[in-house]
């Protein structure tokens, strides 16, 4: 259990520090777009990541301190970045208002000491509707769309597949009983994903 506990976070610690390796060589062919934060943000999740198997191992934080401001914090980030690429204003104050409210809820009423579920769960459909909105102008698009040339294509898909796999874990799991092993099995291969399609997102800028 332990063993495979360890080579899951191995495995993830590589592909986030490949993301952010990635993020680095090709700094210059993205640094005007609107993907310019990415590598700010994943140096960010690297220090999380550290912080999150440090402090609770080392002085017995609990790592639910971590997580959830993490959770807030990247979700912001995610919605910011939506708003960005999609232009829609009404549309972001909507999502911005939806997920301001469900963090106060949060904050007064769930566990402090335990992942917050209701951020991340609304969290997971606003992204949904984010990807809808945004393969829907994509495929709308009178020009010619080559998808595997399109960072943000890449990192929309890695978001929505991370979110939508995420959803029912969190919405069912008690019902399904989804024991603690399956469950960081499930996140840790959702992870892999969502960053080898990060991975992705940069390697396709050296293409063109």
């Amino acid at each position: 259990m332990e063993e495979i506990k360890l080579i899951s976070r191995i495995l993830l610690w590589s592909f986030q520090i490949a993301a952010f390796i990635a993020a680095i060589l090709t700094w210059p062919k993205y640094k005007n777009t609107t993907q310019n934060t990415f590598l700010y943000f994943l140096g960010f999740v690297i220090i999380i990541e550290f912080l999150g198997y440090f402090l609770p191992n080392q002085f017995g934080v609990k790592s639910a301190y971590i997580y959830n401001p993490f959770i807030v914090i990247s979700g912001f980030y995610y919605l910011f970045w939506f708003y960005k690429i999609l232009k829609i204003k009404k549309l972001a104050i909507i999502l911005f208002t939806v997920f301001i409210l469900v963090i106060i809820n949060a904050i007064f009423l769930e566990n402090a000491t335990k992942i917050w579920k209701s951020p991340l769960i609304i969290l997971a459909l606003l992204i949904l509707i984010n990807s809808t909105v945004f393969y829907s102008k994509l495929l709308n698009k009178k020009e010619v769309v080559y998808y595997n040339n399109n960072p943000e294509f890449w990192i929309v898909t890695g978001l929505i597949i991370f979110h939508i796999g995420i959803l029912p874990l969190f919405l069912f799991q008690k019902y399904l009983g989804i024991g603690a092993f399956y469950f960081r099995i499930t996140i840790a291969i959702l992870n892999l994903i969502l960053y080898g399609c990060f991975i992705t997102s940069f390697l396709c800028l050296r293409k063109k």
